[in-house]
């Protein structure tokens, strides 16, 4: 049977810590998330994804511990870079099946800010993200061996359009939606230096990044993507965060100012694992993890809606067609 995030926490911590509340995190999560407060300290307690990770359980497991170790080797580097420390089970593992066989996790919430994705934010704030960003591919470059396969086929503009296309024919399909993502794949087939090799976050938006007091990002969470992949992506999802705004009418609006803040402050960074070339196609890659994510949600909305955490069935539809306004907003920038 299914058990509570309260329930959960108290296997991970036992006997000796009295629950006080239990509150769950809003939009965002693909993973459902709860604040779980006790005598002792605030938890957050995660029940994975039954559709997009559970039966990746080990996967994760083995990614995060390298993660841990990758953290520890560049101590020396970045004595004040953390990140979250998974609760151990009593078997010494760091996940927890519930009765219900779903897949849970807890840690100590971090201590530091997070930020909303989206344009106003100050410069300071976006600089100190971009050099953020950098010293994370630093730690990732400790990382000690290669990481495990969570999602297949993360940003993967291929594999997503070759789902969307066995999806066409959908009753569910907007035919103005389908002529544009044909558009677009056209305009977007030219080749980018996108290098592969790399270990990379993959979801480096800035509501993933922690800021300390001092206004400095000193860990980046959601860690369930690391995989082998293109840092200039990376990049492209963090420039995407602070610069691209969806608003409420469906339209984009694109933050050229922001983006030339953190491109810039990314290039002086001493941390900075790109190539100037790399550099210098941020522009196109932003477009097309702009264009990446909008297929994705129309994709999951033609499945209906099997990934992302919706609150009716139209909402999907409606966040492609943001991603697909911004995309026309940031060709219109450059």
């Amino acid at each position: 049977m299914e058990q509570s995030a309260s329930e959960m926490l108290r296997r991970f911590v036992g006997g000796g810590e009295t629950i006080l509340r239990a509150a769950e995190l809003g939009a965002g999560h693909v993973n459902r998330t709860w604040r779980v407060e006790t005598d002792a300290g605030v938890y957050i307690c995660q029940r994975l994804s039954r559709d997009a990770l559970s039966g990746a359980a080990d996967a994760i497991a083995y990614n995060y511990l390298r993660y841990a170790e990758a953290c520890a080797a560049a101590r020396d580097e970045f004595p004040d870079w953390t990140f979250p420390r998974w609760l151990r089970t009593e078997d010494g593992g760091v996940l927890l099946r519930d009765g219900a066989g779903d897949v849970w996790r807890a840690y100590p919430m971090l201590r530091g800010r997070t930020y909303r994705s989206g344009a106003g934010l100050p410069d300071g704030v976006i600089r100190q993200f971009a050099w953020g960003l950098a010293v994370l591919h630093r730690v990732l470059d400790r990382y000690p061996a290669p990481p495990k396969t969570v999602i297949p086929h993360f940003h993967d503009l291929a594999h997503e359009y070759a789902a969307f296309r066995a999806l066409t024919d959908s009753a569910r399909a907007v035919p103005a939606v389908n002529e544009r993502i044909e558009r677009d794949m056209r305009d977007l087939a030219r080749a980018l230096p996108l290098r592969r090799d790399a270990v990379v976050h993959a979801d480096t938006r800035i509501g993933n990044a922690i800021f300390d007091g001092n206004g400095r990002v000193i860990a980046f969470i959601d860690t369930d993507t690391i995989s082998t992949g293109c840092r200039l992506l990376d990049v492209a999802d963090g420039v995407r965060s602070v610069s691209c705004v969806r608003e409420a009418d469906g339209s984009g609006r694109f933050d050229r100012r922001a983006y030339d803040v953190f491109v810039d402050a990314l290039a002086a960074s001493p941390c900075r694992t790109l190539s100037d070339a790399e550099l210098d196609a941020v522009p196109d890659a932003l477009l097309r993890v702009s264009f990446e994510l909008g297929l994705r949600y129309y994709t999951d909305y033609l499945r209906g809606n099997v990934h992302f955490r919706v609150r009716e069935p139209e909402e999907a539809l409606r966040r492609a067609q943001g991603q697909f306004a911004l995309t026309d907003a940031i060709r219109a920038a450059f």
